[in-house]
């Protein structure tokens, strides 16, 4: 019992001893020390390294290499990542997938639970490169990323002193400043303060603050740091923020093409897609992806039996050399699957023989057995995919007589459940599965077939 006592008195000793020292926590920020206004610019020291969490050996070696981030279809990252190391010709190291919380099941993480790459390449490879990547959505120049944004109302300041303290300032905007002289654009340098922008958050998750209040603090830390006017309609530089609940990526936005204030992610923007009557679902990224999944060779007949608008055989064609075959029901869909096949081949991104379209029933595809080497699809999910259950046994019969033997299909779904209770297991074998897949804030599911 003495013992116990004695235990006791010290423990609280240096309790009290504590509290009489400021206390530095994430979630405590008013201990932090004040720190000038161009704090980013000055002279890295051993403090500042270890407060972004890297040795001294890492440190020198990032400043060599440029970061960029890049958001990708969520749930694919892995598939991405393969790709962009083999188009940069990088290392699997030098490409981090910002990991996902871990959310209560069945929820879906919305716009914000896309997915985050950060890569790491030398200075020696271009930038046009990096921007011009197959399968990334968007791209930005790397400013940070946490994994402890707390999210009650001290979140908001805990991102505005991330915001800017961060030692990326100066390379993100060096990147972002030579996107904007490549394309024509004259951008000041670093430290002029006429430089229009506007801050914006895409948030999802339980928070005790709503996305414009983040982007305002967002607006408040780069004011703070550079003191640059904000302009929300003719700004010049949009730093953006992905928070899905305690994980929090920022980047300077590398486009020069302005985008709506909402909380969605920028649109992709492709010159060979012109048909603006029908909402384009699939973007061209994802469809990049979903053909890398079946591993399509040049040469190769390329089937969706469900093409909408056209994406998937226009980018068989475009990046594969495949030959894109698809076609709807929806005859408004055909017609403009046509007219976006004409534009690529106008601006000579295919040539007249690599895509074709036809108005079909997906039930009774008016095709032979055995020609296509690979079927790869986005098919209707949502309340579309309630309308359609009774169609799907008779379409995956008709994918199974149209696909040669050792022929593959990768289908883009809402429910595995509905592919289990429709397909021939004689027929096809599945090969692998990614779920959840974020599809426009939507939990969907990818699978990988092989026909027996």
């Amino acid at each position: 019992m003495i013992n116990f006592r004695c235990w006791f008195i010290l423990n609280n000793c240096h309790r009290l001893e504590r509290q009489k020292r400021p206390i530095t926590t994430k979630s405590s920020f008013h201990s932090l020390p004040p720190q000038p206004r161009h704090y980013a610019l000055h002279k890295r020291t051993s403090r500042s390294r270890v407060h972004a969490s890297l040795t001294s050996e890492t440190a020198r070696a990032e400043e060599d290499r440029n970061v960029y981030l890049a958001l990708v279809t969520g749930g694919l990252e892995g598939v991405a990542k393969a790709s962009i190391c083999e188009s940069l010709d990088i290392s699997n190291e030098h490409v981090s997938i910002v990991s996902q919380p871990t959310l209560a099941k069945g929820l879906s993480a919305g716009q914000a639970g896309v997915g985050k790459l950060i890569i790491s390449v030398p200075e020696s490879v271009s930038l046009e490169s990096v921007v011009k990547l197959k399968g990334v959505q968007s791209m930005y120049a790397y400013l940070l990323h946490s994994n402890s944004v707390p999210t009650c109302p001290e979140g908001l300041e805990y991102v505005q002193t991330l915001l800017a303290r961060t030692n990326r300032w100066p390379q993100a905007f060096t990147l972002w400043r030579s996107y904007f002289l490549s394309q024509g654009f004259d951008v000041p340098a670093l430290g002029a303060d006429t430089i229009r922008f506007r801050a914006r958050c895409i948030r999802d998750g339980t928070h005790a603050f709503t996305s414009q209040d983040v982007a305002r603090r967002m607006g408040s830390a780069v004011q703070g740091v550079w003191n640059w006017p904000v302009d929300l309609k003719r700004y010049q530089c949009e730093v953006v923020g992905v928070m899905l609940e305690s994980s929090f990526v920022c980047g300077l936005h590398l486009t020069t093409l302005q985008t709506s204030l909402k909380g969605n992610l920028p649109a992709e923007k492709v010159a060979h897609y012109v048909a603006a009557e029908r909402r384009v679902s699939l973007r061209p990224s994802t469809a990049f992806l979903l053909l890398s999944l079946a591993r399509i060779q040049p040469g190769e007949i390329v089937l969706d039996p469900m093409a909408g608008v056209g994406t998937i055989p226009i980018e068989a064609a475009i990046h594969f050399g495949a030959r894109g075959i698809g076609g709807d029901l929806a005859s408004g869909a055909v017609v403009q699957a046509k007219e976006n096949a004409v534009e690529a081949l106008k601006l000579g991104l295919i040539r007249s023989s690599s895509v074709e379209f036809y108005e079909w029933n997906t039930c009774a595809l008016p095709l032979e057995d055995s020609m296509a080497d690979a079927i790869v699809s986005d098919l209707p999910f949502g309340m579309s995919c309630e309308l359609s259950k009774r169609m799907y046994p008779k379409a995956f019969a008709e994918m199974g007589r149209v696909v040669k033997p050792g022929g593959r299909a990768v289908l883009l779904m809402g429910s595995r459940r509905l592919l289990y209770d429709s397909i021939d297991m004689h027929c096809w074998k599945i090969m692998e599965s990614y779920y959840p897949v974020n599809i426009g804030g939507l939990n969907a599911c990818v699978i990988v077939l092989c026909k027996q």
